[in-house]
């Protein structure tokens, strides 16, 4: 299946383990709240095409997401990246509005939980 067959009214989207499940982060509704994306291979795409809407983020082991910390969207308040491994950026980076965030794991970020 592909991200786009999701329903476009969801604004809370938790996907784990589907290797068969292709798509971008783009293809996500754009209005959604909740994002929580854990080892999905075939999904790709960069941490600016995640919904600008998004207050609950939790990225793992998905290896064709990449992006720096800097263009995650604004609105992100708890941050979860566990060895997101293509994904750069430093903790000054991240939006003033995170406030429960857990960096682990990741190959070229500083951990911090």
């Amino acid at each position: 299946g592909s991200l786009q067959a999701l329903p476009q009214e969801a604004t809370s989207i938790a996907l784990n383990s589907l290797p068969l499940v292709s798509g971008a982060l783009q293809d996500l509704n754009r209005d959604a709240t909740t994002v929580d994306v854990r080892a999905m291979n075939l999904v790709s795409g960069d941490l600016k095409d995640l919904p600008r809407k998004v207050t609950t983020l939790r990225l793992e082991a998905d290896d064709l997401v990449t992006g720096n910390l800097k263009d995650l969207p604004k609105s992100v308040v708890s941050l979860n990246l566990l060895e997101m491994n293509q994904v750069v950026g430093s903790l000054e980076d991240l939006p003033t509005s995170a406030s429960d965030v857990c960096l682990y794991d990741n190959a070229h970020l500083t951990e911090d939980c």
